[in-house]
């Protein structure tokens, strides 16, 4: 069964315990499996394989929750813990995002320009 090969990956986010990131990384799936994670260089296709272009692109390998709101960004672990559910919105959530302004929303956990 062919490889899928995503290569030259800008940024190739590991969760191994360094937490490596890796520029111009590569990810090898076979038989729905991760079966290699590295530097382009130490993975090169092999005749047959699907290979995609990871140029410009964040790869994310794993299981990762990647559903967030921009805006809820700058109050990640701060109290979560104390809410669930709707009380959660009602309380911790709605609150904080009524105070804030579009610039807040927009460049939550990003680096936006001053």
């Amino acid at each position: 069964m062919p490889r899928l090969v995503i290569t030259n990956i800008d940024y190739l986010v590991t969760v191994d315990p360094s937490r490596r990131i890796i520029r111009n990384g590569t990810l090898v799936i076979q038989n729905d499996r991760i079966v290699g994670v590295g530097k382009s260089n130490e993975f090169p296709p092999n005749p047959g394989d699907d290979v995609i272009d990871g140029r410009g692109k964040l790869a994310l390998p794993g299981i990762f929750d990647t559903h967030v709101h921009n805006a809820q960004q700058l109050g990640r672990s701060c109290g979560d813990e104390a809410y669930s559910g709707p009380e959660r919105l009602f309380r911790r959530l709605w609150p904080v995002e009524a105070h804030m302004d579009k610039g807040d929303a927009l460049c939550a956990g990003t680096a936006c320009p001053a």
